[in-house]
């Protein structure tokens, strides 16, 4: 099995006795205990998207090596077998009028297309691929999650807090504009702003954009100094999931989620490391498939607000399955 992280072009994995943990309960407390247990420096992650679900894990390594990907790799043959359209149809009808009703702001519906492939999937290639055209991307492979993230949803250092937030996509910065995307953004910055003051003395905001292959996105960097004795998983287990994955108000977005999608296991969940310091770095486990064997099941979602219309929500999903699949081709 193949573990990599990818931060914007310096790689890391994992050497010497390997261990793969999973996690239950309070995933947060049970992450940081299995890397003391495990007397190590450092750990990979990824967790689910939903906190009561199953199948969150911690990597324990005895080191952590330099990684850096391969530029060979041959095309993956594969077909997709279930494109997912019909279910997603169904579920943005029950989720645009919950919005209409005021029962949400927004809420963020996901589409889960389905491939096949004569042979296995080689989730190494499959990475280096994405490494080499997402060049500015968190680039990951856990346990059988790989993708390529534009978006940083934490990072910690010595007690300083970077975020950001991205809600909105098109093809070109001018198609940034608009209520529906201003709306759509704001809901998913405040939201989070909201989940990260309680960790913070002091914190400041600035406007983003944030380009991954063809899209470009709508950003706000949030940046903080943190409260004395906080590490990233405390801060965490506030700010995930945020309403740039989940919606507004979270627990009725998220009530939502459960009642009209299958479920998302890892992905939209915080994916990187984390050390033992409270030190760290998690992407949001986006443009991302699920492998196993020949099959893998590749996401992507957008968020649904007032205004939000079928055919560009599902135009959106289209984009976001390119990183994926330009990767596989």
């Amino acid at each position: 099995m193949n573990y990599t992280w990818i931060d914007r072009g310096r790689g890391l994995t994992p050497a010497g006795d390997i261990r793969l943990i999973e996690i239950h309960g309070d995933r947060y407390q049970e992450a940081m205990a299995a890397l003391k247990s495990a007397g190590g420096e450092r750990a990979f992650a990824s967790f689910t998207f939903d906190p009561v679900s199953e199948g969150s894990i911690v990597v324990v390594a005895d080191r952590f090596e330099e990684y850096k990907p391969s530029t060979s790799g041959e095309p993956v043959q594969y077909a997709i077998t279930e494109d997912g359209v019909e279910a997603w149809t169904h579920a943005y009808g029950a989720m645009t009028s919950a919005i209409a009703s005021g029962m949400v702001e927004k809420v963020v519906l996901a589409r889960q297309v389905l491939i096949d492939s004569p042979n296995d999937i080689d989730t190494a290639v499959l990475t280096d691929k994405l490494a080499a055209l997402n060049p500015d991307s968190f680039v990951y492979n856990i346990d059988g999650l790989v993708g390529a993230s534009p978006e940083l949803l934490i990072r910690v250092e010595g007690g300083s807090l970077t975020t950001q937030v991205l809600a909105g996509t098109s093809l070109e910065e001018f198609g940034l504009t608009g209520p529906k995307i201003t709306e759509e953004h704001n809901l998913a910055a405040e939201s989070a702003l909201v989940s990260l003051q309680r960790h913070l003395t002091t914190w400041n905001t600035s406007p983003t954009t944030t380009r991954q292959g063809r899209m470009v996105h709508a950003g706000t960097v949030i940046r903080g100094e943190l409260r004395e004795g906080t590490g990233i998983l405390n801060v965490l287990a506030d700010l995930h999931p945020t309403a740039a994955v989940c919606g507004t108000p979270r627990a009725e977005a998220m009530d939502l989620i459960r009642s009209h999608e299958l479920p998302r296991g890892r992905y939209a969940g915080p994916v990187g490391w984390f050390d033992s310091r409270g030190n760290g770095v998690f992407a949001l486990a986006l443009r991302c498939a699920f492998v196993e064997g020949n099959k893998a099941t590749v996401y992507a979602g957008g968020g649904l607000v007032a205004g939000s219309t079928s055919e560009d929500e599902l135009a959106e999903t289209e984009l976001k399955l390119r990183p994926i699949l330009d990767a596989l081709d």
